[in-house]
């Protein structure tokens, strides 16, 4: 099938070519002339025919005809109308008609018909333009290449003053404008062009869309499609130009675009834009440094200003501390002087008024309270002026004038004495009374606590579930109690609302003492649960709870807080057989056997690998032993 259709787009128009490939394949078949051999002398026929007609073709030089000329509209050129065009052919066709022509001019135009190397008449010159130009197919490919220059400006091409650019690039944009699919048409401006305007131009011409065709080019003329054997050769014929138009329109596209390129890339306009923008980036970069470097000034002066301020403070605070502690310091001398002046003149004041060796050590008594009681010298003042008596003021020491000055300040250390006791026992009963009050508060708060709890008494499944919830939300999670309480009061059969308030009481009141653990359920039988689970998923397994208990672990109620006894491998408490169990069931039997039990142990507190599984080992023989005496 192949062969035949190359032969037949090799052979021509001629039906006897046809026929002489017929007698071909028969010599083939007959071990004549191969097909190759055969080809070649179809193609070299093809090839000399071709040329024929090219060289016909250049002696009539018809190609280069303006047709618009012949026409008389060769002023208006390709943007002639169609209906200018129509109008030009009516007037020409009757000015050179064949009936309208002399004698003479007649027999010349039939001579041109039979010699082919005459100059063709006039009539068919116009003829032949008015099929052209009024057919549109005809007369885009013919506008397409009609006097029209396809050269663009070098790539290297410089130019010294900006209109020298204008000058070489604004007339090819206007020639290469007349192809744009899309009207109107930017053209280039000038320097005073707005840079807008200049961007929106090259982004037209970057997607420029051209209709210009190349049909000038095609292998196959129309002469040459008609006079295809077959539609398979005339598709062929086709395929062939439109392979050579798709390259023609190729470079086209790729001629538009190195002359958008070319001129970007000298365009005085762009370049300016260019320099104008890389001098801002440049300005605002420094800016931008700038800025840093005050902001890094500002911190450090707000460092330096914020330092000097806090060793200002340092020091004043020092210095207030240093003069509170020196007052302080001679406050307590002075107070401590006063009261070793009131002991000698309390001795003095015994050998003067014959005080017996009792009364005067309950006097010493008095004085040492008061130095317990009192810090101030102001406080005593008082009790050394009575010893003073009329003696001038000095801070040494002194005797007391007289008898009536002794017994002055003796009864002034005891009314001082008396006085301050009434208003010691006076704080103390406050303060007993304070004490009391806050106890009676604390006892009338534990009794709406217990009754609160009695009114809403925690289930044992609400206890088992607050349980878990604790355990699911470890210390440290973030609002740990909001979603622990959240966590009970989405458990089913729910009927009091849980608070956080709530859940963390009843959590504190569980880790306080073994009847808070009872009521949080760790009381009951970590193997119950276990083995209660367990029947409800096989039928028929009916196991004793009172066994399952004795088979569970109970020193948890014996020891303190729950941790007692913790490292004995054969004490298991409640929160270890819960941890085995929910390890159980996160790392399945399908794991490898050896790194199964390492995770169970490794989330079991306090018991090793071993110990798991002899736990395990012990609860299943328990089961199992359970449902045989069933």
């Amino acid at each position: 099938m192949h062969e035949e259709h190359c032969r037949r787009v090799l052979g021509g128009d001629d039906g006897a070519d046809a026929a002489k490939d017929q007698d071909a394949n028969g010599e083939a078949e007959n071990g004549g002339p191969s097909d190759a051999d055969e080809d070649a002398k179809l193609r070299a026929a093809w090839e000399a025919k071709r040329a024929a007609r090219e060289l016909e073709a250049s002696k009539n030089d018809k190609e280069d005809e303006n047709l618009y000329e012949i026409l008389g509209i060769g002023h208006l050129g390709f943007a002639a109308s169609a209906k200018q065009i129509k109008k030009a052919y009516q007037k020409s066709i009757l000015i050179h008609h064949p009936d309208k022509l002399s004698e003479e001019e007649r027999a010349k135009a039939e001579a041109a018909q039979l010699d082919r190397s005459m100059e063709e008449p006039m009539f068919l010159k116009v003829q032949r333009a008015w099929d052209i130009l009024s057919n549109p197919a005809k007369k885009r490919g013919y506008d397409s290449n009609f006097a029209f220059d396809d050269r663009i400006p070098s790539a290297s091409l410089q130019f010294e003053e900006d209109e020298d650019f204008f000058e070489a690039y604004g007339p090819v944009f206007e020639r290469n404008a007349r192809f744009s699919n899309k009207k109107p048409v930017p053209m280039l401006g000038d320097m005073s062009t707005n840079i807008t305007k200049v961007q929106q131009f090259y982004r037209f011409w970057t997607h420029f869309s051209s209709w210009r065709e190349f049909s000038k080019f095609d292998e196959f003329k129309d002469g040459d499609l008609e006079s295809a054997g077959s539609r398979y050769e005339r598709r062929w014929m086709q395929r062939q130009n439109d392979i050579i138009r798709g390259k023609k329109k190729k470079e086209e596209i790729q001629r538009v675009r190195d002359l958008v390129e070319r001129a970007m890339a000298v365009d005085p306009r762009l370049l300016r834009a260019k320099e104008d923008e890389r001098q801002e980036k440049e300005r605002k970069r420094k800016e931008r440094i700038m800025e840093r470097v005050a902001a890094a000034k500002a911190a450090k002066e707000a460092e330096e200003t914020e330092r000097k301020r806090r060793e200002e403070e340092e020091r004043k605070a020092k210095e207030e501390a240093d003069k509170a502690r020196q007052e302080k310091q001679t406050t307590k001398k002075a107070f401590k002087k006063q009261i070793r002046i009131l002991r000698k003149c309390c001795d003095k004041a015994a050998e003067m008024l014959d005080i017996s060796a009792d009364e005067l050590s309950d006097i010493s008594h008095e004085i040492t309270h008061l130095s317990e009681w009192f810090s101030q010298s102001s406080d005593v003042a008082d009790c050394v002026l009575a010893f003073r008596g009329d003696l001038p003021p000095t801070d040494d020491w002194f005797d007391p004038p007289g008898k009536e000055a002794a017994q002055a300040g003796v009864d002034a250390i005891r009314r001082l004495h008396a006085s301050a006791a009434e208003e010691k026992e006076a704080q103390e009963a406050d303060d007993e009374e304070e004490r009391a009050r806050r106890l009676e508060e604390d006892q009338r708060a534990r009794e709406a606590q217990k009754k609160e709890a009695e009114a809403d008494p925690w289930t044992p499944d609400e206890l088992s579930g607050l349980a878990k919830a604790i355990r699911k939300y470890p210390p440290g999670s973030r609002n740990r109690w909001v979603m622990i309480s959240n966590y009970m009061n989405t458990l089913p059969g729910h009927t009091v609302e849980r608070s956080p308030d709530d859940c963390l009481k009843q959590s504190k009141a569980a880790d306080a003492d073994l009847i808070g653990r009872k009521q949080l359920g760790t009381a009951e039988s970590a193997f119950s649960q276990y083995r209660n689970k367990l029947a409800s998923k096989t039928a028929g397994a009916d196991v004793d709870a009172d066994a399952a208990d004795a088979g569970a672990s109970t020193p948890a109620a014996e020891a303190p807080n729950g941790a007692a006894d913790a490292q004995d491998e054969d004490v298991w408490t409640p929160e270890q057989q819960s941890a085995l169990e929910a390890a159980l069931k996160e790392f399945p039997a399908s794991m490898d056997k050896n790194e199964r039990w390492k995770s169970i142990a490794k989330a079991v507190p306090g018991k090793k690998k071993k110990d798991c599984v002899a736990r395990f080992k012990e609860l299943r023989a328990k089961v199992l032993e359970k449902r045989g005496t069933k």
